[in-house]
C-alpha cells in the first residue's frame, strides 16, 4: 500500500465510522418520524442545536466546550419538550415544526450577522465536519447510538412522543456538530423514507445500509474530487435512496405479478 492510500485510510476510516455510528441512531429514529409523517420535527431540533451551539460559544467561548456542550443539550431537550406539547394541541403538528425551526433558523442568521467569521461558522452549521471530529463528540455519538437502539427495541417507548423527541434532539445536538444540519436531516429521512416498503422486519437494515453506502460513496467521491464531504455525502446519500426505492418498487410490483 502506498504512502498516499495509507493517508486516504487514515481520513476516510474515522470519518466512515461517525457516519456509521450517527446511521446507527438515526435510522431507528427516521423510522419512526417517517411513519408518523414528521420529517419537520428532526430538522426543527437540529436547527434549535445548532442556534444553542452558537450561543453556548458567544456566551462562554468556543474552547470552553463543556458549558457549549451542556447550553446546546439544555437548550435542545427544552425545546423538544415544549415542542412536543405545542404539537398535542394544534391538529397541524408539522406546520408548528415548521415554525419552530423558521424561527431557530432566523436566530442563527441574526447571531452570526455579528460574527466577523459568520461566513465560516456558516459552513460548518450546514456541512458539518465530519473530517474533524472530536474525541468528546464521538464518545457522545457512541452513548446515543446504544440510547436509540434502546427505544427501538422497547416498543413500548415508540409509543411517546415525549420519549422520541428527547433522544432525537438528543441526537440532534451531537450530530449537528459532527455532519452538519443538511446531513442531518438527509441522514433522518431518506434511507428510512427509501425502505418504508420494505418488510418491517427488514426496514431498519435496509434504511442503515442505503446510508452506509452512501456515506462510503460520499466520501470517497469528496476525496478523489476535492470537494466538502458533507455536500458531497448528502448527494450519494440521495442516489443510494432514489436507487433502492426504485429496486424495492420493482420487486413489490413482481412479486404481485408472481402471485397473479
Amino acid at each position: 500500500m502506498t504512502l498516499s492510500g495509507s493517508a486516504e485510510i487514515a481520513i476516510i476510516g474515522p470519518a466512515l465510522l461517525v457516519g456509521l455510528l450517527v446511521l446507527a441512531s438515526a435510522a431507528p429514529l427516521g423510522l419512526i418520524i417517517v411513519r408518523r409523517r414528521g420529517p419537520f420535527t428532526s430538522l426543527a431540533l437540529a436547527q434549535t442545536a445548532a442556534a444553542a451551539v452558537i450561543i453556548g460559544e458567544a456566551l462562554w467561548g468556543e474552547r470552553n466546550v463543556l458549558a457549549v456542550q451542556v447550553t446546546a443539550l439544555a437548550a435542545t431537550l427544552v425545546c423538544a419538550a415544549i415542542l412536543t406539547k405545542l404539537q398535542r394541541r394544534t391538529h397541524s403538528p408539522e406546520v408548528t415544526a415548521a415554525g419552530v425551526f423558521a424561527v431557530a433558523a432566523a436566530a442563527d442568521l441574526m447571531l452570526l450577522a455579528r460574527d466577523t467569521d459568520g461566513a465560516q461558522h456558516l459552513m460548518v452549521l450546514l456541512s458539518g465536519r465530519i473530517l474533524a471530529v472530536s474525541p468528546g463528540l464521538l464518545a457522545g455519538m457512541v452513548l446515543l447510538v446504544c440510547a436509540a437502539l434502546m427505544v427501538w427495541w422497547l416498543k413500548d417507548a415508540i409509543r411517546h412522543p415525549l420519549i422520541v423527541n428527547l433522544l432525537l434532539g438528543l441526537v440532534a445536538c451531537v450530530a449537528v456538530q459532527i455532519i452538519g444540519l443538511v446531513l442531518v436531516l438527509i441522514t433522518v429521512t431518506v434511507p428510512a423514507a427509501a425502505a418504508r416498503r420494505a418488510p418491517v422486519s427488514w426496514q431498519p437494515f435496509v434504511a442503515f445500509n442505503i446510508g452506509a453506502v452512501g456515506y462510503a460513496t460520499g466520501l470517497a467521491a469528496s476525496l478523489m474530487l476535492s470537494v466538502p464531504a458533507g455536500p458531497a455525502i448528502v448527494c450519494t446519500v440521495v442516489l443510494a435512496g432514489m436507487l433502492t426505492d426504485r429496486l424495492i418498487g420493482l420487486a413489490v410490483r413482481r412479486t404481485a405479478w408472481l402471485a397473479d
